[in-house]
């Protein structure tokens, strides 16, 4: 593989030395919400991002985990500049996303790319991959010629353990996991600082999913890339993801060193997460006692009460806030799980 270190352009500064690549700030997305009713059009508030905070230092992995509907998506958009946010900050070395315009957004921009879901949807199929590729490379690079161009494209694809031959095959005519890594060589075309990667391999066979997390980790270790990881397969999480945060209801409820939250999680959720997981013969999440909240109505006091055994009366009246139980390690919980040897 081929390093990217000297393909940045020389007008776009780096942050201060030691300062976070990204850092999100009490952020906050709603919704507003209508439904017909038998009394007419009713209106709520969607409650999707609800005050998260957390910061990405240069070449770590921050996952964020959770069940569908708990706002990880979301967040990862606003961070991706594609929503903007109702309330709070997101900042890219030290600069306020949404509080740039023109010329200096179109130099911030590039630090933040993104790795989707499905790499079929993100690629045009009337277009070769790599003209795909070449485009953004083109734009990226405004003053460089059409061979630098064709270098830098083909460069970028066998970068990503891919022959240069398949620069012109159209997205159909690849495998799922290759077009992953296309997605992969079209997100490092900008010499990114952060890639947010919304659930990067859940789409692919479990055959190739180990390639590219291994590509993914292989590529953070030779370019000192930051990672936002979007997943719920907590073993593969556990194994790419330095720290991760753990999303309820919009809010973060535990957020520590991976193997720590995965192997002694302290927040009820959390263990309830871990116990689902499949495989090592785990359960349903047996734990839980009651519906699932919803993001429209958001119980009183700790928003993760209505479903845990462990709920007392101050968790109706008192939302908890993250604390910290360990070097690193919080829980948003007023009487959270022992520590092993607790």
């Amino acid at each position: 593989m081929t390093h990217l270190a000297g393909h940045r352009p020389p007008d776009v500064p780096a942050g201060p030395p030691g300062a976070p690549v990204v850092e999100i700030q009490d952020l906050v997305r709603h919704f507003t919400s209508r439904r017909l009713t038998g009394r007419g059009i009713e209106k709520s508030v969607v409650r999707a991002v609800d005050g998260v905070s957390l910061s990405v230092g240069k070449g770590e992995t921050f996952g964020i985990v959770g069940e569908s509907g708990c706002g990880k998506t979301t967040l990862a958009r606003i961070v991706l500049g594609l929503l903007s946010p109702s309330a709070g900050r997101v900042l890219v070395d030290g600069v306020d996303l949404a509080a740039v315009r023109g010329a200096s957004l179109r130099s911030l921009r590039p630090r933040v790319q993104a790795v989707f879901q499905d790499p079929y949807s993100s690629l045009d199929p009337r277009m070769r991959v790599g003209r795909a590729i070449g485009e953004v490379v083109a734009y990226h690079h405004r003053a460089w010629d059409r061979a630098r161009i064709r270098a830098r494209t083909t460069e970028l694809i066998e970068m990503v353990g891919l022959d240069s031959s398949k620069a012109d095959a159209y997205p159909g005519q690849l495998s799922g996991g290759q077009r992953q890594r296309i997605g992969i060589a079209k997100a490092f075309a900008t010499d990114p600082e952060l890639v947010v990667a919304d659930e990067p391999v859940s789409a692919l066979d479990v055959s190739v999913q180990a390639q590219v997390i291994n590509l993914l980790m292989d590529l953070q270790a030779e370019n000192g890339v930051s990672y936002l990881v979007i997943g719920h397969g907590l073993a593969a999480m556990e194994h790419i993801c330095d720290r991760i945060g753990v999303l309820y209801l919009g809010k973060l409820v535990e957020v520590g060193p991976a193997s720590v939250v995965l192997s002694a999680p302290r927040h009820h959720y959390t263990a309830a997460l871990v116990e689902s997981a499949p495989g090592d013969g785990r359960r349903e999440l047996s734990v839980l006692t009651g519906e699932p909240a919803s993001a429209r109505a958001v119980p009183s006091g700790c928003r993760f009460r209505t479903r845990c055994a462990a709920a007392q009366a101050r968790c109706a009246d008192d939302e908890p806030s993250l604390a910290e139980l360990g070097p690193g390690h919080s829980a948003a919980c007023f009487y959270p799980r022992l520590a092993p040897n607790g």
